[in-house]
Parts: C-alpha cells; structure tokens; sequence
C-alpha cells in the first residue's frame, strides 16, 4: 500500500483564520514547483493519511477523546473497510453489484460512494445514448481513438447501464430516510463542510479541519477548490500555505485541485471516470486526468502544467 501524507493541516487553515499562535509556531514558507508529480503517488492505491499528533491534538480529534494511540487502534477495522470500499469503486466492472454490496455498509462510507456512482451515470444518461449499445458511431475515427473510445464506452455501460429507475429511487431520492445512512462518517464529513461554508470562518476552519484529519478522494473530489476559497475586498482568492492566490490572476491552482483525489486514492489514469466521459462522448481521449487538464484546462502550456504539478505537490506530499 502507497503511504500517502498529506502536508500538516496548517497549510489548509492559514487562509482562513487560524488563531496567530499557530502561525508563530510553525514556519511559513513558498515552495517552488516541481517538475513532476511525486513519484510516490500511485493514484489506483488505496491512501493511507499520516496526521502528525501535534496537529491533530491543536484541532481536535474526530474520532473522539484525546488518546490518539486508543483511537488509532478503534478506528483500524473501519479503515480497512473503508480502503476496501475505494479498491472496489477504482476497479468498477458492475456498477448495480458494487451499488448493492456496498449499500449494505453505509456506516464505512458506502452512502457517499453509492450516491456519487450515481450522480456520475445521471452525468453520462444526460450526455444523450451514450449508454445505449450501438447508438454511438466511431467508425469515422481514426483507428487509435476507435479504440479508446470503444473501451471508454463499454466501461461507462459496464459502470451505469445496469441501473434501473427504482435503483435511483432506492439509492438517490430515498436515501436520506435510509437506515444507517445517517451514520456515514464521510457522508457527514461532507454535509457538515457544505453547512459550514454558508456560516461564517469560524465554522468553516472547524469542518476543512475534520476534512485534513480523514481525508476521502470522493469529499474532495465534491468539495474541489472550495476547500480554501474566500472573498478578499470582493475578489474570489484561495489561501494555500499562507499565500493569498486571486483566483482570476491563478486559474492553475483550481487545476490543481482536481488533482487531489488523485493523489488521495483515486484512480486517475483513462479508466477515471472524467476522461471515460469525455472520450465515450467524443470531446478527446486522454491517457489520465493529468494528460487532460494539461490539455484542455492548459493548453498543453508545460510551463503552466509544472505550475500545476509544483501546487498540486504541495497539497499532498
């Protein structure tokens, strides 16, 4: 299993507030991009997050208590289920299976997975037939994208086609009086970020804080950019590392947040379900999610793209 440490959670909580007792005792400091991704991240592994003690004890701890060893120990077998629940959701082959087995372990995180499985085939039934076998004609393509987009497709039908009307009932509309999806820790972990973004800092600070200390690719894969976005005089600006970006002077930092589930578990490579989309659709085939926002968000600019990787680094190593 790749170990994969988030940067220690000041880094997230600089931009919005944190008491200045914080900011005295640890270093601020701007990182210079790197050339490429860190080669430690393998973006089809199962993430394990490493939190310092020190700043999970200056937070709080979401599991309860102040014995991080004990929780550690608690917290163990929901972890593994957990890591489990996003193997099984990076190597989709049925998407109505995994809905099914793991609408049974909701308590793990299998009500956040199950709902964005979902919200991604409502995406792909909008996008026209192409879920539908034969509606989609690929015989103009040059022989390479033929291929591509003949495994793209069979993998959105293999990933959506098999869901009927009463599964998006069961799983979508009726899910919030489900038994037990109430006590999906992620689940929460997401509905109480979106609460807090409405309020005021203060709440927010509190809930990207629980965020950093559980860190789940699909929460942040939802959340995006929104983690560390603010207004400054007016101006929508994202605080990273205790630098201020105005997001209309530095469109490569909400690039770099796509990639964070990436580096969080996700599988990011054309088996992602973005790129599937997009060449299933044919709006482009791209060998990962890297190759197509280099592309499509960039320009295919390597030096934009190196201040995107140098970013997105930061955020994860």
């Amino acid at each position: 299993m790749t170990e994969i440490r988030l940067r220690p959670m000041y880094r997230w909580l600089l931009g919005l507030g944190l008491a200045g007792a914080l900011i005295l005792m640890l270093p601020i400091r701007v990182a210079e991009p790197e050339s490429e991704a860190p080669k430690t991240i393998r973006s089809n592994d199962a993430a394990q997050v490493v939190v310092p003690a020190s700043v999970a004890q200056l937070v709080g701890d979401p599991l309860g208590g102040n014995d991080l060893e004990s929780n550690a120990n608690r917290g163990r077998s929901a972890d593994n289920l957990h890591a489990a629940l996003l193997n099984d959701f990076n190597n989709l082959t049925n998407g109505r299976a995994f809905a099914e087995k793991h609408w049974q372990n909701r308590d793990h995180g299998g009500s956040l997975y199950v709902r964005t499985l979902l919200k991604q085939c409502e995406l792909a039934a909008d996008s026209g037939d192409v879920l539908k076998k034969g509606d989609i004609d690929f015989s103009k393509l040059p022989q390479e994208e033929f291929v591509a987009a003949s495994k793209a497709l069979a993998s959105l039908q293999a990933r959506c086609s098999q869901f009927t009307t009463d599964d998006y009932q069961k799983y979508i509309v009726a899910k919030a009086s489900a038994p037990g999806d109430s006590h999906d820790p992620y689940n929460t972990l997401l509905r109480d970020f979106l609460k807090a973004a409405r309020l005021d800092q203060d709440a927010k600070r509190g809930a990207v804080a629980s965020l950093v200390e559980r860190p789940d690719p699909l929460i942040f894969e939802e959340i995006g950019a929104r983690l560390s976005m603010t207004k400054l005089s007016g101006e929508g600006v994202i605080f990273f590392d205790g630098i201020n970006y105005p997001i209309r002077d530095n469109p490569e930092i909400l690039s770099a947040y796509k990639l964070v589930p990436c580096g969080l578990g996700l599988r990011c490579d054309d088996s992602d379900f973005e790129v599937v989309l997009s060449c299933a659709t044919g709006r482009g085939c791209f060998a990962s999610r890297f190759e197509m926002i280099k592309r499509n968000d960039l320009g295919n600019d390597p030096i934009r793209y190196q201040k995107v990787i140098g970013l997105y680094s930061q955020m994860i190593e």
